[in-house]
């Protein structure tokens, strides 16, 4: 019975463990607009009811459950539970040394400090987090925390430049790397861009990027999510018929159908600019009764607050375009106005508070109750003076409207004036911001304008060494041409290396070529399997060997393991390790080192190429992947290359879903880190499953042809 008992608990903490790991990746990485409250408060009080149970958990499981506790208890809005539970699965991946989900469990705690205002307790678990992320290399995670800090600040009212701060540093942490999860952060940050520092250009740069990668992974949601922000982006520079033209076609695409929250979203923004502009009013109605469809498909929680906001949105259409429905629209206003004041911290929208007494102001006006839409007006402007400036010039207007139908016209003319003045700044403040971006648009184009005048000029001279080469020794043979066919064997066995050696320096010029376009056109596919790439790093630094000896370098190869089984295409593996060796022989001094090493961290596996040769200057540190830029770019340098090897190898990289690093010091070598995702391919069938891969010794040679002195 015994055993028969621990058996049985075994099999129910085998089932707990599968299920914790998938709710934990639900709750912690979902956006807000897909995630189902109603399945978070579920789980979490089904994980209360285990953890308060006679199941036995060793300290790995406990760790485990309490995190998905607190993530469920943060996301229904329990963020003193959420606290409690934190803390506990802290104590827990301390005792077994889990250094990853340590970091996780930090940084929930940190944006639920944030949330409760806590700001002392945000920084110092904040820190935490970020240290021990930065250890272990996981810049998704860092990404994903400063990304999230920087919308709850935003979302808190706060100081812009401590935003821009968090905002910073998810971007260079976004460029580390790009995984599914990347078009959601780079949506939150784009929106942030957008409501916090009204910067559409950088915002629309940003969505960009997002809607690229959401469609590189076949993300729906993310697409959906996008193209509503570029609608919301069209409203803010005042392209109103194009921004209803995108929300209606959006609608009405049949693959958006599941996603019902950002449906909903979209109506409502849709709803707001025929409203506002009184455009395709004939439709509003239609809208109303498809959003009232649309909102009893969302969760319960969901639910109260959308009806909410439809609510006012009615009440809007009543008042504003109606001119009728008084008495309804109160009604309607009093019952959201009652919701609001019971869920004010669990609410969803913002600036929600400001709509409902502008509408109150609205309602009483249109009752010819001046002296109460004063009352309500100047309400909403304290509260749009206090949260959000875009609301300002609307008071205004209405405040001096109020006054003006009780002919104090020295009051309403006081109003007016400040409105003029407002609109007056709006505009200035817009203009200048527009400078500001066409000037920054220009420096940009100048400067690589300058960097591609530069690389051609290199390039024709990259072209030109190997054509004469050629050209001179084709002479030659002319020369040889009548003389004995000894003679001429012996001139063909002199040159007919290095004729072919700069053969393959122009194939290999216009190979790069020809795949940087390929890369920027997207039409370059990689072939991906799996395979062991200890073997084959360790394959491409036996070949180039022999020369790496003529320069009386010492190369050595090191790893951690034997076999690391990943999904990668062998061939730009091939290419970025061939080209990184290229560089360090080629840019090291004679008797020179070069370290090649190949080990797992975290979520990765690192190919090192380390050289003690010349370095990177600090300034070309940040440009040296761009496209078009040499590290010596005199025509006079002693070593050749184009200048598109770095970019080409980041770019092979970046379709592995890696990034690359660089250290460097000038005058004492290069170190960089290819980080490779350590996962395999699953759409591959298990009998074909690992694959070999054969090095072929022209593209080494080809690779390293630009070494002049080797040849």
């Amino acid at each position: 019975m015994v055993i028969k008992y621990y058996s049985g608990n075994m099999r129910r903490c085998s089932k707990m463990k599968r299920e914790v790991e998938k709710y934990i990746n639900m709750f912690e990485y979902t956006n807000e607009s897909k995630l189902d409250l109603n399945k978070a408060e579920i789980i979490r009080k089904e994980m209360v009811e285990k953890l308060n149970s006679d199941i036995n958990l060793n300290d790995r499981r406990l760790a485990k459950a309490y995190h998905l506790l607190a993530l469920t208890s943060s996301r229904v809005k329990r963020y003193e539970d959420s606290i409690k539970a934190s803390k506990k699965a802290i104590e827990y991946f301390k005792n077994t040394k889990n250094e990853y989900y340590l970091a996780r469990a930090y940084s929930l705690l940190a944006t639920t400090y944030l949330i409760l205002d806590q700001g002392e307790e945000f920084k110092k678990n904040y820190l935490i987090a970020e240290k021990i992320l930065k250890e272990l290399n996981e810049y998704e995670d860092l990404a994903y925390l400063n990304s999230r800090v920087g919308v709850y600040i935003f979302r808190k009212g706060k100081i812009i430049p401590e935003i821009k701060v968090y905002l910073d540093k998810a971007l260079e942490n976004l460029g580390k790397f790009q995984s599914p999860l990347s078009p959601q952060m780079y949506i939150a940050i784009a929106s942030t861009y957008a409501l916090a520092f009204n910067d559409f250009d950088t915002s629309v740069e940003l969505l960009r990027k997002a809607l690229n990668i959401a469609k590189y992974y076949g993300d729906i949601h993310s697409e959906i999510l996008i193209l509503y922000y570029i609608g919301v982006g069209y409203v803010k520079v005042n392209m109103k018929e194009e921004a209803v033209e995108l929300f209606i076609t959006t609608l009405n695409d049949k693959k958006f159908k599941e996603f019902t929250a950002v449906r909903v979203s979209i109506i409502f923004d849709l709803i707001k600019v025929i409203l506002e502009n009184k455009i395709k009013l004939e439709i509003i109605e239609e809208l109303f009764t498809e959003c009232k469809k649309e909102i009893e498909n969302l969760d319960f929680i969901k639910i109260k607050q959308y009806s909410m906001q439809l609510d006012l949105l009615i009440v809007e259409y009543y008042v504003n375009i109606k001119k009728d429905n008084l008495d309804e629209s109160l009604i309607l206003l009093n019952k959201s106005h009652e919701y609001y004041k019971q869920n004010k911290e669990n609410c969803i929208f913002t600036d929600i508070q400001y709509f409902i007494y502008q509408l109150y102001g609205d309602v009483y006006f249109n009752k010819e109750n001046y002296k109460k839409a004063i009352e309500y007006h100047n309400i909403a402007l304290e509260i749009a003076t206090n949260t959000n400036n875009n609301y300002i010039a609307t008071v205004y207007k209405s405040l001096a409207i109020d006054y003006e139908m009780l002919e104090d016209y020295k009051v309403s003319y006081e109003y007016m004036k400040k409105l003029n003045k407002l609109i007056v700044e709006v505009e200035q403040n817009d203009l200048v911001r527009k400078y500001i971006n066409v000037q920054k648009e220009y420096e940009k184009l100048k400067a690589i304008d300058k960097d591609r005048e530069s690389f051609f000029a290199n390039l024709s001279h990259e072209l030109k060494t190997p054509i004469n080469i050629i050209y001179s020794s084709i002479q030659l043979m002319n020369v040889f041409r009548d003389k004995s066919d000894k003679q001429f064997k012996e001139y063909y066995l002199k040159h007919e290396k290095s004729v072919r050696i700069n053969c393959l320096r122009m194939l290999k010029i216009v190979q790069n070529m020809i795949d940087i376009n390929k890369i920027d056109c997207g039409s370059i596919t990689p072939k991906f399997g799996n395979y062991n790439i200890v073997s084959l790093i360790e394959e491409i630094t036996i070949s180039v060997l022999s020369y790496v000896e003529i320069k009386k370098n010492n190369i050595l190869f090191d790893t951690e393991k034997e076999e690391i089984y990943v999904k990668c295409d062998p061939y730009m593996i091939e290419r970025i390790l061939l080209n990184l060796l290229s560089n360090a022989i080629k840019f090291s001094k004679n008797n020179g080192d070069i370290l090649v090493n190949i080990y797992k961290t975290g979520r990765y596996v690192v190919i090192q190429v380390k050289d003690n040769g010349i370095g990177i200057p600090d300034e070309m540190k940040e440009k040296i992947f761009s496209k078009f830029i040499q590290i010596d770019a005199s025509l006079n340098r002693t070593n050749e290359g184009s200048g598109i090897g770095l970019t080409l190898v980041k770019s092979f990289v970046d379709i592995h879903n890696g990034y690359i690093e660089l250290e460097s010091t000038e005058g004492k070598g290069s170190d960089f880190k290819v980080f490779i995702p350590n996962i395999k391919a699953k759409d591959i069938d298990e009998n074909e499953s690992i694959y070999k891969y054969d090095i072929d010794s022209e593209r080494v040679i080809s690779e390293l042809s630009d070494i002049y002195e080797l040849y």
